[in-house]
């Protein structure tokens, strides 16, 4: 991926006085970068956890929008004349979504144990990007988050300076800067930093670290029943096929298909995402349909075939199936 071409930075200008460090949390930064898929790449990662996530509400959204259909035809006076009546065709379109949603979500949370990292090599997850952050933690003091690409860290007298440099171009042109100053920028990076490091204003020091019980809330969040219940239930059913004692160990309640666990998964996941996103790359990813409403109703109201296509159609299907079972 091309990420190194959406991250520009400036060592020569960079306020950070541990430069080995400084090295080493880029090396971590665009790597985290490329699993999430932050870049400027116009080629399609699909392995990056917000294709994935991406992905997973578009087959949400096609799927809405045929239920919806089938609900209201079902209520009509001539239901029986409409395709929404097929019920093998809806029974297709139920479990091929719960399929792709439950694997969707097991991929983006995919984890052998929470202390076994080692075997989550060459999965994207968010577990796995988690599980490497926390890792190279160390390298992530506030001077360099702050100022790893340029920033300054010492922002203070420099901001004072650019307010009123700002305030002069507003009354000479009658406009405001269109880009935001590094220093603004920089007191922002500091403020979210004091979040993450529970380190007040007036405490901050250059090696403040990101508070290990930030990294515990990131992966309990990914812990919660709405999740782990959809990857007991894909590993026992769906991904693999299990004996009845590895059966046994699932909750009745975990045995069952469940759309109300799919949409709870999805805002954990898009939280999880979208948090680590504008903590750490300073990015709000937004979610971007491939279609549109009117893309996704478009011949609805349309019979699915002309009526002598589904007479070929039917003799022909008649001739696989009895090749099939015969053969």
């Amino acid at each position: 991926m091309d990420t190194q071409q959406h991250f520009k930075f400036l060592p020569d200008e960079c306020d950070v006085q541990d430069q080995n460090k400084l090295f080493k949390f880029r090396e971590c930064y665009l790597r985290w970068a490329s699993w999430i898929g932050i870049t400027t790449d116009t080629r399609i990662i699909k392995n990056t956890i917000w294709h994935q996530f991406t992905e997973m509400m578009n087959n949400e959204f096609m799927f809405q929008a045929l239920q919806l259909a089938g609900e209201k035809t079902a209520s009509h006076r001539e239901f029986q004349s409409f395709l929404a009546a097929n019920l093998p065709l809806y029974r297709y379109l139920l479990e091929g979504y719960l399929g792709f949603q439950y694997l969707a979500i097991r991929r983006l949370t995919d984890a052998t144990s929470k202390n076994d990292e080692e075997k989550l090599r060459g999965t994207v997850s968010i577990h796995r990007l988690l599980f490497d952050m926390a890792a190279h933690s160390e390298y992530i003091t506030r001077e360099i988050f702050v100022s790893f690409d340029g920033l300054p860290y010492e922002y203070e007298e420099i901001l004072a300076q650019n307010e009123e440099e700002w305030l002069d171009k507003i009354i000479q042109e009658g406009s405001a800067w269109s880009e935001e100053p590094a220093a603004a920028r920089a007191a922002q990076r500091h403020e979210m930093f004091d979040q993450l490091s529970g380190v007040p204003r007036e405490s901050r020091k250059r090696k403040d670290l990101i508070n290990k019980d930030f990294w515990k809330d990131c992966k309990k969040a990914l812990n919660k029943p709405e999740l782990t219940s959809i990857k007991y239930f894909t590993n026992k059913f769906l991904a693999h096929a299990a004996d009845e004692a590895s059966i046994g160990t699932l909750r009745d309640q975990d045995k069952m298909w469940s759309i109300e666990k799919i949409h709870e998964a999805q805002k954990i996941l898009r939280k999880s995402i979208t948090q680590l996103s504008m903590y750490f790359f300073d990015i709000e990813l937004l979610i971007t349909p491939v279609y549109g409403k009117d893309e996704l109703t478009f011949n609805f109201s349309k019979p699915f075939i002309p009526e002598e296509i589904e007479t070929e159609v039917h003799q022909e299907l008649q001739r696989q199936m009895d090749d099939f079972i015969q053969s």
